[in-house]
């Protein structure tokens, strides 16, 4: 549908620049189609507005609210076909409620954005990545803090593909970790930088340690001093 819209506009737009009547003079055509050129400008950024909302929409996003994106185009084609060429100040009224409309659509866009990104960052198993190995830990790490810099930006058609992409190696690679409770909740107090205490593991700890032997090839014990 928003892709026809578009259609519609960019015809809009050639009938204002292209009509003409028998009243107007040079200095109003110019004033005319300057105040074209800039409907022109703004309806660009409305098609990629739109385009951002199509991306949303395609990762499953659910929309907040639907703008009447349509009636001040129907306004101006009606206008034209029944009178002739716009005056200016009409073109302008037309540009000022889609500029409106831009900034609607992205206040929204950026929402459901936030919303859903916090949501499926939240959902991944970052605990997991107490087993991988400390390069792996720090990459995967990494990929994280870009995956919650993403969702605080303004999204966009190439964002929205980039999210989605690296959320899925993320989660597929944390996904393929299958260790048990107690093995996870044993590493996680290592995750501190001061390490633990050898007087702090129980058996218990120990035992969980070694049970898996790619866990167990992780650890070296050294005397601190």
């Amino acid at each position: 549908m928003s892709a026809d819209l578009l259609a519609r506009a960019n015809r809009l737009e050639k009938l204002a620049k292209l009509a003409q009547d028998s009243e107007g003079d040079k200095q109003n055509l110019e004033r005319v189609k300057l105040a074209a050129d800039k409907l022109s400008a703004t309806l660009e950024k409305l098609g990629q507005e739109l385009a951002t909302r199509r991306a949303l929409d395609g990762v499953g996003v659910p929309r907040e609210f639907e703008p009447d994106i349509v009636s001040v185009f129907v306004t101006l084609r009606d206008f034209i076909g029944a009178r002739g060429r716009p005056t200016p100040e009409r073109i302008q009224r037309a540009n000022t409620i889609v500029t409106r409309q831009i900034d609607e659509l992205g206040t929204d866009d950026r929402d459901r954005w936030v919303k859903w990104t916090t949501s499926e960052l939240d959902g991944l198993p970052e605990h997991k990545a107490t087993a991988l190995s400390h390069q792996d830990r720090f990459r995967v790490a990494g990929f994280i803090r870009e995956l919650r810099a993403s969702s605080r930006r303004p999204p966009s058609v190439e964002q929205v593909s980039a999210f989605k992409s690296l959320l899925r190696l993320v989660g597929e690679e944390l996904g393929e970790i299958e260790l048990s409770g107690p093995i996870l909740r044993v590493l996680e107090r290592f995750a501190s930088a001061d390490g633990v205490a050898l007087k702090e593991l129980t058996d218990a700890d120990i035992a969980a340690l070694r049970s898996d032997s790619s866990i167990e090839a992780q650890f070296v014990v050294r005397r601190q001093v």
